[in-house]
């Protein structure tokens, strides 16, 4: 329900409610919206000071199709001349909302996609699809939050430093501005339920929890202290937030506050930590001989593993029925052992034998090894192998006990310089191979199709495909273009063949449909969407910024 798009730093880092790295200073944050597609993307471990668990990598993005079901399906945002535009689900022609600063904006919908709101570097706005303008509701918001049904808007606004910052409600049938906290601290830290219903913030050394819908606001901790907090998830049932621990540098204590209750503490001396909105998930507790594993259910904490090595471990999850992501599964590897371990939701037992450990594919910068590992539906796959060496793909079912019997998916050579690998719905192995530098346009790779090379041109960005998505039942992927450009090409059965040679972005939307950015004439950016029936239509011509994706014209 919430999409940023900041033009001053082009890569952008999707990271909802999984959060990236202690050392990275405290911001506003907000979760990405539900997906209709699945991301090829896993949670990563590095071994640093502090074990960072990312569900996203940089600006790739991989998809995969899912069951109708009923969801809510997020427009497509775009700036153009100074305006912000929604183009809606299965219509063609987009809404205009009004006016937009194009160097950082952030919208946000209804879940029946009739009413906007937004926030830009110069004030709120408030629009009901139906209405002939936008309203502004207030100048200098940092922050905010529109309820579900976009009735209820909240805001925090800074007024000045002798008056602080004032926590506001703006009613959106009445057009009523409500203050329900005068006299607050600076904005620290904020986080939005997935669902939009429920507001964490950190104002000075306090911590409130909102309900969106109603202005509800309780405070759930306080005499936190600056830059030493972060708050991990929010929802009906609290907040889960963490605070710097007395036991040493880099450690962590989870707290839970329980609406109308006190913060009590859940796990102490903490490591790295991966929570969904539920509270459920896995946390690394430091001891002096080695790290502890614990899933935690939301509720209570249980040990899974005491002797795990926090340099070797990997948190995977898997989308609910409300295109929710939930922390599930963690491999891991025990200290002093080569053998792989498996958890799956607290329950953990060690990968068969025949999958050789060794030196695994995926090999970060300055750290260990870490395990190559998908998790889809209820089978873990894992590649494995020396770094651009031989090796081999597996697939591992989880059963309720514990892994079960591993079966091999395909050996590859040293010669094709594998280092990653995605599994399509269909269960068809995509491998990243050898890649090269092309001067000023990038690097590109090897695409191998169950072992098979399917295309030589796959765009990397920061080291990564840069687009690598199922849409359709086919693979689509940014190749060369014409005149030194970029193009969308699609693999389908393992054949490559060109969709569009002029393509700037390319992403599915969340209706069904794909839509791109095309050159257009004098090096402007033109938006078109596809259908199942594979016929683009123009929804836009000149657009500055599609806000999500990264490629902008300047």
């Amino acid at each position: 329900m919430v999409r940023t798009c900041q033009v001053e730093e082009v890569k952008e880092e999707v990271v909802g409610n999984w959060e990236v790295e202690k050392e990275e200073p405290i911001a506003h944050s907000a979760p990405d919206a539900p997906r209709r597609w699945r991301t090829w993307q896993r949670l990563t471990a590095a071994a640093v000071v502090v074990l960072a668990i990312l569900f996203a990598v940089g600006a790739v993005f991989f998809f995969l199709a899912r069951e109708p079901e009923e969801t809510h399906q997020e427009p497509l945002y775009f700036t153009k001349k100074g305006q912000l535009w929604a183009l809606l689900p299965q219509e063609t022609a987009p809404l205009e909302l009004g006016r937009s600063d194009i160097v950082r904006v952030t919208v946000m919908e209804s879940r029946d996609n009739t009413r906007f709101a937004w926030y830009d570097g110069v004030g709120l706005y408030y629009r009901k699809a139906d209405a002939k303008e936008a309203e502004e509701v207030q100048r200098d918001v940092r922050a905010a939050a529109l309820s579900p049904s976009g009735n209820s808007l909240l805001y925090y606004v800074y007024v000045n430093e002798e008056s602080g910052g004032k926590l506001c409600r703006y009613d959106g049938n009445s057009g009523e501005v409500q203050e329900l906290l005068t006299g607050l601290g600076n904005l620290q830290y904020s986080v939005i339920s997935q669902d939009g219903a429920y507001w964490a913030l950190q104002v000075g050394d306090v911590l409130l929890w909102a309900n969106v819908e109603t202005g509800e606001i309780q405070q759930a901790a306080s005499g936190l202290l600056d830059g030493q907090m972060r708050i991990r998830a929010v929802s009906s049932r609290g907040v889960y937030y963490d605070v710097l621990s007395s036991a040493g540098q880099n450690l962590y204590d989870l707290m839970h506050w329980r609406p109308g209750g006190s913060p009590e503490r859940e796990l102490a001396s903490v490591q790295s930590l991966s929570l969904d909105e539920d509270g459920q998930g896995y946390g690394v507790c430091d001891s002096e001989a080695s790290s502890s594993l614990y899933w935690f259910d939301g509720e209570t904490a249980s040990l899974v593993d005491s002797q795990v090595d926090a340099s070797y471990l990997r948190i995977l999850g898997n989308w609910d029925s409300a295109q929710r992501m939930k922390a599930e599964v963690a491999v891991y590897r025990r200290s002093g052992e080569d053998q792989l371990y498996a958890a799956n939701r607290g329950k953990s037992g060690p990968l068969s034998q025949e999958v050789p450990s060794g030196e695994l594919l995926d090999d970060p910068i300055g750290g260990t090894p870490l395990p190559d590992v998908i998790l889809e539906g209820n089978s873990l796959y894992c590649m494995t192998g020396e770094f651009r060496g031989d090796g081999e793909v597996w697939r591992v079912p989880l059963e309720w006990n514990g892994p079960g019997s591993p079966e091999k998916l395909e050996s590859f050579p040293a010669s094709q310089e594998t280092w990653k690998f995605y599994v399509t719905s269909a269960g068809d192995v995509l491998r990243c191979g050898s890649s090269r530098e092309e001067g000023e346009r990038g690097s590109f790779c090897s695409l191998y199709w169950n072992g098979e090379q399917a295309a030589d041109d796959l765009y990397l960005w920061g080291g990564l495909p840069y687009q690598l998505f199922e849409y359709q039942g086919a693979v689509y992927y940014m190749g060369k273009g014409r005149d030194q450009g970029f193009s969308m090409k699609r693999i389908q059965k393992g054949v490559s063949e060109m969709v569009d040679d002029t393509v700037e972005d390319c992403r599915p939307m969340e209706d069904g449909r794909l839509a791109y950015l095309r050159t257009g004439e004098g090096e402007t950016q033109d938006l078109l969407v596809m259908g199942p029936d594979g016929k683009p239509q123009l929804a836009a011509e000149a657009v500055d910024v599609v806000l999500g994706w990264s490629h902008v014209v300047y």
